[in-house]
């Protein structure tokens, strides 16, 4: 057994007490504005803004007045308030800390009008010792928050350039020298929300003698055993002889300590165990077992740890190859092609939400294929929930550290930032989800193609300053910070190359905006599939039952000023429009078209985009598209609402994404038809079918198809209808059906959505659900039954006119809850 050893200085206590107590402070908290008298109910944990909504003292920013109308919340200060009960068992504590897991963000704590502290950062925990200000019976805890708009336009002053941020709504734009969520600025997919907030649990944290403050459990395993170490980092005052007790599955080691001192870091040892490998999400098992630590004096417990964590090993090979530079993930030894999607909070309002609603999303990834998804730096840092979700269900976390702005390089910004990093990377670094830490959103290849130096006019000396502190901040000074806390690779930046490059193609990893920003067509994701594609992505609107919520009938119209409110792009709709026209064939006379031709030619985006990206491996690595969920009710690039509803896009993505997946597309005069697969497949029975437009069958064929990689290809000569249906199968042996997907050949038909012939039977009803079988005598390569009614159910699938299509819905369902049916073309 290995033990190190360190520690402080010396002092010692003579009194001791059993464990840790923690005691929680979220009842009984109120609020005002500074300078107003009356005093109003709070939340805690908490945002402003709901606490506001609750007591009608706003306008709801997700309803159809202006998403700015309760920008004065921003300027002003705001006080929130509680007491605290202390009674003797409390105080004979010798250490009581109070701990606040989240303040957003500048904020003045008093306890009894004792300052106790001050945060500038709400991405970390802040922490007061109040032992000696805790008196017995009531004690009044206060914190001030100070206004976020006028504290950062102060900072913004101390410094001589003005740093860009081209997504802040607001002037001045302060949102590069504030340590808060970066999207509540403003962003494309969400208005701005800039308000403040006890946003973490508060408690009071009671000890004695000692505590455990943190544990550090690494493994290094090979392909029989796992070589496993803990460093437990010890904090207290006092002189007695202590242990710690360490349990790993069956084995238990108990390694005494002669602790001397006020802090040590004691590292050991833990029992080796035979190798069980945590893989991704359809690439194996996920184990996970738990490392327990009790810190005892003498035969008495008094603090425990407890770390759940998985064997794995994580590479991100980046070497040199004959086409440039790798960007490739390598777990346990293999390297595995990432499929996922970009993650941002759950509510513009409360970006932290609730851990259901995190934990959600990491099932309908799950749902859909994914193993790997990107924390975008623009949001926080989730909730523990989150990751360990993401280890049960074996989902890769690509971590962006939370850097959507360049930086100002100031001592106190940098001493801000390197504790938020280091709590951030002690708290999730033995996930073993955590696959990659990524120091900032696109801030390279802005400053050095996005015109920012002319935009924002940072010029000669300034400008060759301000990329040095950039360089030295994100290449430099973030990497040895990880380097120092975790053994995940890091990365300075996404993306590492530009779009619309040649040399973007070759190396690192690639955002691909072409199609929303410069009206590429589909098709153009075919020839810009870089070496790991990390963001793509094309907006759809949200079904006009979420849109309803919010706004009343009269403004829920094509054009209407609420919606113009709602679309936060600078590109407007045009992009949709255009696609819409394009792909389907009519331009949107109704609300009901718009919402579901842009969610359509959406889900025709993504699928032709992971078809792109599967089938170029392994030049290709990885595809991410931007993004999975909403922050508010609007058109956004998500293929999940704010409620949670799947678009039809997430039915395309779960199809493209799954082990086996089959698409079909037009070249050189024939038919292509790509087989793709996660592993080796086979033999597969592979059916395509060639229908006229009227119902008649053109041609049917098959083929047998043996996967020995990751695609085959199929290729189809011949002459085709001037306009109709291609839709390719492919199935097992026992002809189970296990991917499919279809093509309109030629000009579709232009007069929008409707059912257009399709029939509707139910079948059966039961307690358990209720089976529907769809029909039509004429082929439709697009039918929508309804958003969020059973996203497990096939949706938004193509239909053959001597197939039809049984759908079982869970759940009873009465006759006038039929399914709405709309189909194209």
């Amino acid at each position: 057994m290995r033990l190190t050893f360190a520690a402080g200085a010396l002092l010692a206590v003579t009194f001791v007490h059993a464990q840790v107590v923690r005691i929680p402070l979220h009842e009984g908290w109120r609020f005002q504005e500074v300078g107003t008298q009356h005093w109003y109910a709070a939340e805690v944990p908490g945002v402003l803004h709901k606490d506001l909504l609750r007591h009608g003292l706003i306008a709801d920013p997700y309803g159809d007045a202006d998403p700015d109308s309760a920008r004065w919340v921003e300027h002003q200060d705001w006080i929130y308030a509680s007491t605290v009960e202390a009674d003797d068992a409390l105080l004979s504590h010798e250490h009581i800390d109070l701990v606040l897991h989240g303040l957003d963000v500048y904020a003045s704590v008093y306890l009894n009008n004792v300052p106790l502290g001050s945060s500038d950062n709400a991405f970390r925990t802040w922490e007061f010792d109040v032992r000696d200000e805790l008196r017995p019976g009531a004690n009044e805890l206060r914190v001030v928050f100070r206004s976020t708009a006028q504290e950062g336009a102060a900072r913004m002053k101390e410094h001589d350039v003005r740093l860009p941020a081209d997504n802040d709504a607001g002037s001045p734009k302060v949102s590069p020298y504030v340590r808060k969520a970066a999207f509540q600025f403003g962003w494309d997919f969400s208005p701005r929300v800039v308000g403040c907030g006890i946003t973490g649990p508060v408690e009071l944290r009671c000890w004695d003698r000692a505590r455990i403050v943190d544990v550090d459990v690494r493994s290094a395993p090979d392909q029989v055993n796992a070589r496993q170490s803990a460093t437990v980092h010890l904090e207290g005052l006092m002189n007695d002889d202590l242990s710690l007790v360490l349990t790993s599955g069956d084995e238990r080691d108990t390694v005494p300590i002669t602790f001397r001192g006020a802090e040590a870091w004691i590292t050991t040892d833990l029992p080796s165990r035979p190798i069980e490998h945590w893989w991704p999400n359809g690439s194996g098992v996920q184990p996970l077992f738990d490392v327990n630590i009790e810190l005892l004096l003498g035969e008495r417990v008094i603090d425990t740890a407890k770390k759940r964590i998985g064997l794995r090993t994580i590479e991100l090979d980046q070497g040199l190859d004959s086409i440039g530079r790798a960007f490739t993930f390598v777990v346990n030894g293999k390297p595995i092609f990432m499929k996922g999607c970009n993650l941002v909070p759950p509510d513009a309002i409360d970006p932290n939400a609730s851990d259901s609603a995190w934990v959600a999303l990491v099932s309908a990834m799950r749902r859909a294929h994914m193993n790997m998804v990107r924390v975008w730096a623009g949001g926080i840092y989730p909730p523990d929930a989150f990751y360990d979700a993401c280890d049960t269900a074996g989902i890769l976390v690509w971590q962006d550290l939370m850097f959507a702005n360049p930086v100002p390089a100031d001592t106190d910004f940098l001493s801000s930032v390197e504790e938020e990093v280091r709590q951030q990377v002690a708290r999730l670094r033995h996930h073993p989800c955590l696959a990659l830490w990524c120091g900032n959103n696109e801030l390279e290849v802005a400053w050095k193609n996005w015109g920012w130096n002319s935009t924002y006019g940072i010029h000669g000396v300034d400008s060759v300053r301000t990329d040095e502190q950039q360089h030295a901040f994100f290449d430099v000074f973030l990497r040895e910070l990880i380097a120092r806390y975790s053994d995940v690779p890091y990365t300075p930046t996404s993306a590492l190359s530009n779009w619309g490059s040649i040399a973007g193609l070759r190396q690192g990893d690639l955002h691909y905006w072409g199609v929303w920003h410069a009206d590429s067509t589909f098709a153009s994701f075919e020839g810009n599939t870089g070496r790991f594609v990390s963001e793509y992505g094309f907006q759809s609107y949200p079904d006009s039952v979420l849109l309803a919520r919010f706004s009343p009938p009269d403004d829920l119209y094509l054009g209407s000023d609420a919606l113009r409110r709602r679309q936060r792009s600078y590109r407007t709709d045009r992009p949709i429009l255009g696609a819409i026209r394009r792909e389907l064939g009519f331009q949107p006379s109704t609300l009901s078209d718009l919402i579901l031709g842009s969610q359509l030619v959406q889900a025709l985006a993504y699928r032709e985009a992971i078809r792109a990206h599967r089938s170029a491996q392994p030049r290709c690595m990885g595809t991410l598209f931007w993004q999975l969920n909403d922050v508010w009710p609007g058109p956004s690039w998500s293929v999940m609402d704010r409620s949670g509803a799947w678009k039809p896009a997430f039915h395309a993505v779960r199809d493209a994404y799954a082990p086996i997946a089959v698409d079909l597309r037009r070249s050189s005069g024939a038919l292509w038809v790509d087989v793709l697969a996660d592993t080796s497949a086979g033999p597969l029975r592979v059916e395509l079918s060639i229908w006229h437009a009227d119902g008649t069958l053109f041609r049917r064929t098959d083929t047998t198809a043996v996967i020995d990689h990751s695609f085959v290809h199929w290729v189809v000569a011949g002459p085709l209808p001037t306009a109709g249906m291609t839709i390719v199968r492919v199935l097992r042996a026992d002809g189970t059906l296990i991917a499919r997907n279809a093509r309109w050949i030629g000009t579709p038909r232009a007069d929008g959505f409707d059912r257009h012939g399709v029939r509707i039977q139910v079948l059966e009803r039961s307690r358990s659900g209720t089976l529907i079988e769809f029909s039509s005598p004429t082929p439709k390569a697009f039918v929508w039954w309804g958003p969020g009614t059973d996203a497990s159910a096939p949706n938004g699938f193509p239909l053959e006119p001597d197939r039809p299509e049984r759908v079982f819905l869970r759940g009873p369902i009465t006759p006038h809850q039929v399914p709405d049916v709309r189909a194209w073309p």
